[in-house]
């Protein structure tokens, strides 16, 4: 990653980051590629985030991410 400087260069000149093509649901990578914008006007806010295909589709599912979140996050102990 460099230095904190060539970081901080990375995010305000790069494009932002995506996930890997083909390895999630075309759902999920559109909901995390609308996270990511890096213009405030590109994201979408709170409310339109919570009406998104991907999580109206595993609410109604009653799918239970904390398995996987804390997996995810036992990787950056």
């Amino acid at each position: 990653m460099g230095t904190p400087f060539e970081q901080l260069k990375q995010v305000v000149a790069d494009d932002p980051p995506r996930l890997p093509p083909s390895r999630f649901l075309p759902e999920f990578e559109d909901f995390i590629s609308k996270c990511l914008q890096k213009k405030y006007t590109d994201r979408l806010n709170y409310s339109q985030l919570l009406e998104h295909q991907f999580l109206v589709k595993h609410k109604e599912m009653d799918t239970d991410m904390s398995p996987f979140i804390s997996e995810v996050l036992g990787t950056f102990r």
